[in-house]
């Protein structure tokens, strides 16, 4: 079964941040549980709010913009 794309982005923006689950979670202050379960696929989907403070905590570190939209997988969304 192929992964969610909401997953593989998840995985690759934590590569390009260098950071595990845990310095995420703090980050965005979101559960450590919450994004191991979206970085494994075990979501369907991402909550808009969950969205919203991921896509903020990786544009911070990034120094560049991430949408909740390309967090939550919207195939249209760019970075």
């Amino acid at each position: 079964m192929k992964p969610p794309l909401h997953a593989k982005r998840l995985r690759a923006l934590l590569r390009q941040a260098n950071w595990r689950d845990e310095q995420l979670a703090v980050e965005a202050a979101v559960s450590a549980r919450t994004i191991s379960d979206i970085r494994r696929g075990c979501t369907r989907s991402v909550r808009p709010a969950t969205a919203r403070c991921i896509a903020a905590a990786f544009s911070a570190e990034l120094k560049r913009p991430v949408t909740p939209e390309y967090i939550a997988g919207d195939p249209t969304a760019e970075h």
